[in-house]
């Protein structure tokens, strides 16, 4: 169980710490969970989604898919694409691509990086049609 709680304690911004005593290699076993506290956050993105999607419309659900992963994950994915985008796009070779990388201020690349992959994220949801989930008398189809 430990494992477990680790992962979500490593990858969310929930406060997992009660009792849990950390022996040598659990934050390693860990990483075989990192795939189901991804799912977890999906599908709570997912349950907002369909929820704000009949009550809000679907602009609120659709930036509600978006944030709620953001929020609960602190960031840590766009944090590292962040600074993948100001290595890889301003660094020269190996070693300047990691000084770059750990430098914890964001760059142009970084910006422009990020502002592309929310937008994809946003194009992507907007396109999926709403009779995807809606059938014909507007009731949330199960899927």
């Amino acid at each position: 169980m430990t494992p477990l709680l680790l992962a979500f304690q490593f990858l969310t911004i929930l406060p997992l710490r009660a009792g849990l005593k950390v022996r040598d290699g659990d934050l390693a076993r860990s990483m075989g969970y990192y795939p189901m506290v991804g799912a977890c956050i999906g599908l709570l993105s997912a349950g907002a989604y369909f929820i704000l999607m009949r009550w809000m419309g679907t602009s609120a659900a659709i930036v509600s898919a978006i944030v709620i992963p953001i929020c609960l994950s602190g960031a840590l994915h766009l944090d590292g694409f962040a600074d993948f985008c100001d290595g890889f796009y301003a660094g020269k070779n190996k070693e300047e691509i990691l000084a770059i990388m750990k430098d914890s201020h964001s760059g142009a690349m970084a910006v422009v990086g990020l502002f592309c992959l929310l937008a994809l994220k946003l194009a992507f949801l907007a396109g999926i049609p709403e009779t995807f989930f809606v059938d014909k008398a507007g009731q949330l189809r199960a899927m």
